[in-house]
Parts: structure tokens; sequence; C-alpha cells
């Protein structure tokens, strides 16, 4: 027998209707071939069956919104109710069955408030109209117009054991006159699906005169988890006499309705039903045959799903993950090439060694994140690093010059892998936030990174890593350098190509400006970037220097100048004069 998983159910009679991928199923009390009625683009929840069993209404999700849609119970075509654009559930139906109840968050204020409303079962304006009875989720009525409604009473297993100040609770109209008084309040538990039932009649009916027929007493069934686990209740309308009925102990019980002679709930992913008169539980065995199409083989965007992506070194070629895949491939030609094992394996950050030959990845095959150094072939074996304590690696980088790989992971750590002796070292430890971002310089000499320097701040550090063959003593050793001095965040440092700057993000100006629409002041322009020369002899690059190009130019402009020519003639002038004033002298 094959199983799905089943929720929602509801019942007349001996026809059950329950929910499973989706869509809407019905299969007999007695168990057998569950038969599918629905195949709707939307998801289907909350179906309630009406009293006589002709008309089913659930809330869908075919138009986008949550609304409250009505079809035959045998199957066919579904029509739309309500057009609320607001959160919904079926609650049930009037004893007549003219109209359906469902609580909405329809023009609340606050979108966890819910209330209860009524639609026709046959409107064609979507017109509601709301039930005089407050904040609730639930209501059941009983005989002579007497109700007990839920507040709060959504799915109990939502918060299993929940205590706080949300938890579901019941108020009770004893006489008909619309006046509510807590119900059952001694219980400390979490209570859901309260069901008025008794007297041969439906839980829904609202007011109609009582049988003589059936001598079922008058009782409030619910679920409540005040043992510990969600089972399923009962009690006089006076709050005396408090009766457990199932005991399950693995699952809650779920999301009871009930037809006035039998409960039918949902716990794991079966359906069980309770028979009010037998005072037996009993389970229902559905033979489930669907094409699972959830489960089909499909092809999907890889865009959509992009995890990670990384140029390849010469820029001709790309390594991307998509959907915990590893994939390789040229910019304009050839075959797309998948790394590692086809299915079942998780990988994570694609780098490229410097030399472009191998692809890093992380891999969960083992149980645990390790690195995986794949070859040109992407069948070849892998050399895996499995001896490491990675932790959760969040970001990682390979040298541009050596095959040394730099990470952070949720622990706050900087570490650094040697590739080749597959050795670690934990360069820094960042207490209060995640590293903000790491880069490596051009010559592979030095690792920028965001550390958290306290609760509120975030400075940019500098790690020299360590040269054995320096002729420098100090240079033999790796060393630490904070050069910023944040205000409130200095972060996601990355080197200039050339080496010459450092670039980072950071949180400085505080310029406070008005809002267009409220009446509050903000800072848009909080974060800005900026920029660290990395050698004394750099000039500020944002202030304008003089180039050849100006000096050039400068020539120009004295060479054409008006007065340039005057000068020059003055001179031959003065020249002139004194030639001829020694001409004279001679004669």
């Amino acid at each position: 027998m094959t199983a799905g998983y089943y929720r929602f159910p509801t019942i007349h009679e001996n026809t059950i209707v329950f929910v499973s991928e989706d869509d809407l199923w019905t299969v007999s009390t007695e168990g057998g071939i569950a038969r599918r009625l629905t195949s709707n683009l939307g998801a289907v929840t909350f179906p309630f069956l009406s009293p006589d069993g002709q008309w089913l209404a659930f809330v869908g999700r075919e138009e986008g919104n949550a609304e409250v849609y009505i079809m035959a119970a045998e199957g066919g075509s579904a029509h739309r109710l309500t057009y609320l654009s607001s959160s919904c559930r079926i609650v049930g139906w009037t004893s007549d069955g003219s109209r359906i109840i469902f609580c909405s968050n329809y023009g609340q204020v606050i979108e966890s408030e819910f209330g209860l409303f009524t639609v026709a079962y046959d409107a064609v304006d979507g017109t509601v109209i709301p039930l005089d009875c407050g904040p609730a989720r639930t209501i059941s009525y009983g005989p002579g117009g007497r109700a007990v409604l839920g507040r709060n009473t959504q799915d109990s297993s939502r918060w299993k054991r929940y205590r706080g100040g949300t938890t579901g609770h019941l108020w009770i109209d004893h006489t008909g006159d619309g006046n509510y008084t807590r119900f059952l309040d001694r219980l400390e538990g979490n209570i859901a699906s309260p069901m008025w039932i008794g007297m041969g009649r439906s839980a829904m009916a609202d007011g109609a005169a009582p049988s003589t027929v059936d001598k079922v007493q008058d009782r409030i069934f619910l679920i409540s988890d005040h043992e510990g686990i969600g089972n399923l209740y009962s009690c006089m309308p006076d709050g005396e006499d408090l009766r457990r009925h199932t005991d399950h102990e693995d699952y809650y019980v779920r999301n009871a309705t009930t037809d006035g002679k039998r409960i039918v709930y949902h716990v794991g992913a079966d359906i069980y039903t309770y028979d009010i008169a037998a005072e037996a539980e009993g389970l229902v065995p559905i033979h489930y045959h669907s094409p699972r199409v959830q489960r089909s083989r499909r092809f999907v965007d890889a865009t959509r799903y992009l995890d990670s992506a990384r140029l390849h070194p010469s820029g001709k070629a790309m390594a991307i993950t998509t959907r915990g895949k590893a994939f390789a491939f040229y910019n304009h030609d050839g075959p797309v090439l998948q790394y590692g094992k086809r299915e079942g394996v998780r990988y994570r950050l694609p780098e490229w060694t410097h030399d472009g030959r191998r692809l890093i990845l992380i891999s969960d095959e083992s149980g645990e994140e390790t690195i995986e150094i794949y070859p040109d072939d992407p069948q070849g074996t892998p050399r895996r690093l499995a001896d490491l304590d990675l932790g959760r690696v969040v970001m990682m980088k390979l040298s541009p010059v050596a095959d040394k790989l730099a990470l952070t992971n949720h622990r706050h750590e900087l570490m650094l892998v040697d590739l080749e002796s597959g050795s670690l070292t934990v360069v820094d430890h960042s207490p209060h936030r995640l590293i903000a971002g790491f880069d490596w310089s051009p010559d592979g000499r030095w690792l920028a990174y965001g550390h958290s320097a306290s609760p509120k701040t975030t400075a940019i550090r500098l790690y020299r890593l360590a040269d054995e063959e320096a002729a420098d003593p100090a240079m033999q050793e790796s060393a630490i350098h904070t050069i910023t001095q944040p205000i409130l965040r200095d972060v996601q440092p990355a080197f200039d190509p050339e080496g010459k700057y450092l670039y980072f993000l950071s949180y400085r100006e505080f310029n406070p400006v008005y809002d267009n629409l409220h009446f509050e002041l903000g800072f848009p322009w909080g974060m800005r970037p900026y920029l660290i020369t990395l050698r004394a002899d750099l000039p500020n690059p944002f202030i304008p220097q003089p180039t050849l190009e100006d000096e050039d130019e400068d020539e120009e402009d004295n060479t054409n100048s008006p007065t340039a020519g005057h000068d020059d003639e003055d001179e031959a002038e003065e020249d002139e004069g004194a030639v001829n004033e020694d001409d004279d002298s001679d004669d």
C-alpha cells in the first residue's frame, strides 16, 4: 500500500475529504483507494463538507491570495466566493447549509488578529457578513443558539507545549444571548478545534431544535496539550467531567472536524476517525495512488538557483554551483562539465587555483564540510583534506600567487589553509560578529579583513604572511595590524589591482535629513566607499595632480600669449637702435 502525507480532513457520514500534495482527495471512512478531486496550480487547504454532504468549501490560492472557494463534493469546477486578499480558514457551515463560516484577518489593524465571517455558498458578488462575537478563529454551535468559540486556536502543533500569552483558549455562550464567558481556563495548555457535539446534531448547527432520536449527551470536544502531547478531550458544557479520548504519544492530534457523529483528524501523516457513540478510534487505511508530480524529474533554470560563481584566472571560463552541484564551462563555446558526484552531495564556493589548473570545492560528502581539490579532469579523483576542522565555511578565496586558501567560518574565524601540506592556521578570531569580508593583496603577502572590535564596531585589519626567505627578521614572522579607527563598522575590504590602495565600506556619514513622507530624520547616506593609500609616497587620488600634458599646455599658452610677440619686437627694435648708434659714431 502506497502512502502519502494527509492533512486537514473533513467528514460527512461515510465520506472523508483531505488534502495531500496541496490538492483535495476523497476516500471512504472505511479506507480504500483515494480519488483526487482537484489538480490546481495553487495550494488548497482547510476543506469543509456541507451539512448535507453535497458541497465542499475550501481555501484556495488559484489566483494568488487565500480565498474561499466552493465545489461539488464529488468533484468538478471550483467557484471563488470571496475577494478579501487576506488570510482565511474555513471554520464550518450554518446548519441550513446556506452560508460558509470562515475566519479572516480582513479589516484588522493587527495582522494576527482574526474575526469570523460568513459568505453565501452561491455568492456571486463576494459579499461577506461579519459575526458579532469579537476576535475569534473558530466557533461551534450547540442547541438553542448556544456556542463555544476559540481565540488563538490555530493548530497547536505549530509550537508544541507553548504556554505564552497567545495560547488558545475558549469562550462559551451558555444561554444563546451572545454573552460569552471564559471556558476551561483551568487547563494550562494550548487548545484548538472546539466542537459542540451531541443531541444527534452537527457541531455547526446554530440554534435548531435538538433531536429526540439520538441519545448522545451534549459534550464539547477539543484538542489540548496540557498533558504534554496534543490529544482529543471532551467535557460537559459546564466545564465538568473532562475526559481524554485518544492516547497518541509521538505526534499531535491536529485539525479535528466533525459531522456530529464522528470526528476526523490527522496524526502525523495518517488520518483517524473517532466514533462518538462507540467511543472508539480507528486508523483510516488509505491506498494512495498519486503520480507524485513534485518528485518527477524536471528541468529548472540554473540561474534561479545559482549559489556562487568564480571566473577563471584567464577570464575565459567560469565555475559555478547551482542547486548544490558544481559546473565549469567556457564563456562562449564548449560543453558544461560537472565536477564531483552527480547526486547526493552538496558542493559550495568554487575557487580556481592561481594557475587555473585545479578547482577547489567545499563538499559535504563525508557528513562534515571538507575541502576537495579537483584536477583538470572533472571526473578525476579529487584530493580531499579531510582532517581539517573547518566549521561551516562562509567565504573563501585563493591566493593569487600561491596554493594558499583563506576562508572564514561560522565561528567568526579567519583561517589559512596550505593546500600543499594540508596544514590549517587560525589567523584571527572576531569575537562579536562574523568576519566582515576579506581580500588578498595582489602579491599574496597580505590579507585584509573586517574584525569586530566591539559589539557595535568593526575595524579593518591587515594580516602579513610570514616570509621565511626575507632578509629582514621581522618579515619572517606573521603580524596583524589594525589600520582603521571605526566609528561604527568598516567592512568588505578590497585591494586595488596594483596594490596601491585598499578600498572598504564604512558607516561614517552622519548627516541627518528629513524624510519626504514622514516627519522623521534619517541617514540615507550612512555607508560610503572609502580608500586607504598603502604607501607613504602615494598622493590622495581624489586631489588632481599636475601632469606632463598640463605642462605642455602651459608652454603652448605662453607661446600663444598676446604679449609674447610684442616683447620680441621691442627687443629687436632696441637691437636695431643700438646698431644705428654704433654706425653714427663710426662716421
